[in-house]
């Protein structure tokens, strides 16, 4: 019989630490699986400890500590859906002076930390509807404030007056490297107002965010929160004309 068997049904007490252990193990695994996580194994075998609660799926925590390498993936969570973000504030103005606001892309000086200025490359029609779709702009950019200084091309992609405005920043040859987005919701005798950025899911992105995704998308979300407060400030003080 081999150490820590047991005989005849009864146990010979040996073989109870691992046992204990065992259960241990199990209970931790089931308690990360009820929280949305799935750890993966360390070299020893052992279990990782249980993630910090600012790291639990729908934290602020969340939207960037999973895009770094070693940290906790969430369970089925494709990796796309790591390299975007958001930032809400509810304007006390309708729907149609916000979108003013954010489909005037010749403003955007006015609101952004980054891009000091934006031109018109072809003219969109802006009489009744804002500007089409396909609508083509350069964006003069200032990155992270300090520089590089540089300028991009950007298309419309999206352009529903009072719902939605988007566009997509190229990089060489057309390629996608970015979709900024404002979505508009009436809310409360207002519009809750919503950006957002999309990184493409191609693996040069991948490397990229799994370097810089953390510092990165602290710098977004702050830079999406100081425009759409700037933006606040002017639609309800009746400015946004």
């Amino acid at each position: 019989m081999a150490v820590g068997e047991e005989q005849d049904g009864e146990p010979d007490g040996r073989g109870e630490p691992d046992r204990k252990l065992g259960e241990q193990q199990g209970q931790q695994q089931a308690a990360r699986q009820e929280g949305g996580l799935v750890a993966r194994p360390r070299a020893n075998g052992g279990p990782r400890p249980a993630p910090s609660p600012l790291l639990q799926p729908g934290s602020w925590g969340e939207q960037y500590a999973w895009t770094v390498p070693g940290t906790l993936p969430r369970a089925g969570r494709p990796y796309p859906d790591l390299m975007k973000g958001s930032v809400t504030v509810h304007f006390a103005a309708p729907p149609a002076q916000v979108w003013d606001l954010v489909s005037d892309i010749t403003r955007i000086g006015e609101f952004s930390p980054e891009t000091f200025e934006a031109r018109w490359l072809t003219r969109p029609q802006v009489a009744a509807t804002g500007p089409e779709v396909g609508a083509r702009f350069r964006g003069h950019v200032r990155r992270n404030g300090r520089g590089p200084v540089y300028w991009t091309t950007c298309t419309v992609v999206a352009s529903d007056p009072g719902r939605e405005f988007a566009f997509a920043v190229h990089g060489p040859g057309e390629s996608v490297v970015n979709t900024w987005r404002y979505q508009l919701d009436p809310a409360a005798g207002g519009t809750d107002v919503t950006e957002s950025f999309e990184l493409p899911g191609s693996l040069p992105f991948r490397l990229y965010w799994g370097l810089a995704g953390r510092a990165r998308m602290r710098t977004n979300l702050t830079g999406m929160r100081v425009t759409l407060e700037k933006m606040k400030a002017i639609a309800e003080n009746g400015s946004a004309g």
